[in-house]
């Protein structure tokens, strides 16, 4: 995954103009208050039938199960596939095909009773097999899934009975549930009959919504499962995921009515969409941030003084006012957000040119050095923000060179370079963030970082019980990946929707991850 300007005039603007705009912290006017904060339930009746067509800018290349290869990807499988448990859009923990559970005394062996009159889109029943099947195909090493890594800590699944599965650990966590629940590990249930290359070609799961189209990196079309469980639900007849690279093209089709929801919105629209009464812009506060990281595998970065050099250049008050018109508030070069729970207050690094040219001195580049940044377009502010810190890291003599990727191949190919914008929305717990991007084995260790005392105390966070212990444990992982981490994080911004104000029961984690089963069209 600015100030008044445009974004092609943003993009177009000289080296000079642009420089002066964002070493001086430039005149951009604060950001109105949002119309909006997180949305709260409709008081009208819902109305069945109705079409949502939704505008990405990427959509899966395959639809593998548990492969999930980015956040379009992910909403897409919750609309098909269901795990035990799932969360609200507070995080919350809450029944999905499991109705209950219970743990022992130690944390290490869970019980899930499974809920009955469950089937699968192809009418088959859900059963205890079903789910030690998914698991052992999740785990499996050899499958290569992001739920191998991120769900390792599992020792074992079994079946207790038809409607009961129990689940051993290796190692307590308290955010197990959460682990679960969350998309990325993808513990989605399947029918114990179905290989992977069937699913691939006929997706088969619980969800509100069943596959009735696929047309690879252009669009999805689901229709409703008559046979969910939740009586009554989904609403809507269909969803349509529609790929469309291009921000100007996604709001020119959302304005004239071929799209009823944008699933991000650029700084550049805000302003002009509110103005439009048939539309709504909702704000999810302060829940991502956009990193520009560097490789430790790939020279200078492996040197922690380059590091510190590249932090001691970001002038993070001219980031929020340049790429955020203001909406947000500066990074500290850490990954937990201020609206999230463990949030430690360490100060950032100041800008200081001097100090800057002293450690690149130090790490032996006197004179600067030249690299490549890899970034996209598709995602605002990644581009927006790669632009600025080129300017800005050109007064210590480090000459930064933009290599824009297609869409398409975006997260295949950016961490092959030596610099990379990315993107991150909060995620439910603090371990998550930690472990998937920071830890030595994390399944988004975008850095190549290997710090066995990083990894120490990511680890003893995990099981410690005590909220206030795993808060001084968390601050003090906070300060070492601002200090020696590979990550500039300029700024922590909020999330915005734009959807026609006949959407309704429209549901929005703090991680973006939407589902639509509640959601509904209100017809005039």
């Amino acid at each position: 995954m600015a100030q008044k300007l445009t974004r092609r005039q943003f993009i177009s603007l000289s080296g000079a103009s642009l420089a002066t705009l964002a070493l001086n912290g430039c005149s951009a006017p604060t950001a109105p208050a949002p119309t909006s904060s997180e949305p709260t339930a409709t008081s009208s009746k819902p109305q069945r039938g109705g079409l949502l067509r939704l505008g990405f800018t990427d959509i899966p290349d395959d639809l593998n199960p548990w492969q999930t290869a980015g956040e379009a990807d992910m909403v897409l499988k919750l609309a098909i596939y269901e795990p035990l448990v799932r969360y609200d859009q507070t995080f919350k923990i809450e029944p999905a095909l499991a109705t209950s559970w219970e743990t022992s005394a130690d944390g290490l062996t869970w019980t899930f009773k499974l809920r009955s009159g469950v089937t699968f889109h192809d009418g088959s029943p859900l059963t205890a097999q079903d789910v030690v099947y998914s698991f052992g195909e999740i785990l499996k090493p050899a499958n290569g899934y992001m739920g191998s890594k991120t769900l390792s800590f599992i020792k074992k699944v079994t079946s207790v009975a038809a409607d009961t599965v129990q689940i051993t650990l290796k190692q307590a966590s308290i955010d197990f549930l959460i682990y679960l629940a969350d998309a990325p590990s993808a513990a989605f249930i399947v029918p114990h009959t179905k290989t992977v290359k069937e699913l691939m070609a006929k997706p088969c799961g619980t969800g509100p919504f069943k596959l009735k189209e696929y047309r690879p990196l252009a669009s999805t079309t689901l229709i409703r499962n008559e046979a969910y469980w939740d009586k009554g639900l989904p609403y809507l007849d269909e969803l349509h995921y529609i790929c469309m690279p291009k921000m100007a093209t996604q709001v020119a089709a959302l304005r004239n009515g071929e799209l009823e929801l944008l699933w991000q919105v650029n700084s550049d629209t805000i302003a002009a969409l509110r103005k439009l009464p048939q539309l709504k812009v909702v704000e999810v506060p302060v829940n991502s941030y956009q990193p520009i990281v560097m490789s430790v595998k790939q020279k200078p970065f492996e040197k922690v003084k380059v590091r510190q050099a590249m932090k001691y250049l970001v002038n993070r008050e001219a980031f929020v006012k340049t790429v955020l018109q203001g909406r947000g508030q500066p990074g500290n070069d850490q990954p937990i957000s201020p609206k999230a729970p463990f949030w430690g207050n360490v100060p950032p690094y100041p800008f200081d040119l001097a100090k800057a040219k002293a450690l690149l001195a130090e790490a032996g580049y006197p004179n600067g050095f030249e690299t490549t940044l890899a970034t996209n377009s598709s995602y605002f502010g990644m581009l927006e923000s790669a632009t600025v810190f080129q300017e800005m890291a050109k007064q210590a003599g480090v000459t930064i060179n933009l290599k824009q990727l297609p869409a398409d191949n975006y997260w295949k190919d950016y961490l092959t370079y030596p610099m990379a914008t990315s993107d991150w929305k909060m995620q439910p717990s603090t371990d998550q963030i930690l472990t998937a991007g920071f830890h030595s084995t994390g399944v988004w260790n975008e850095t190549g970082l290997n710090d066995p005392t990083l990894d120490s105390l990511i680890e003893a966070a995990r099981s410690e019980t005590s909220a206030a212990q795993r808060q001084k444990t968390y601050t003090k992982i906070e300060e070492l990946v601002r200090d020696e981490g590979a990550v500039l994080i300029p700024y922590f911004r909020s999330s915005f929707y734009a959807h026609h104000a006949k959407v309704q029961g429209l549901i929005y984690p703090r991680n973006a991850l939407m589902r639509f089963h509640t959601t509904w069209i209100k017809e005039s």
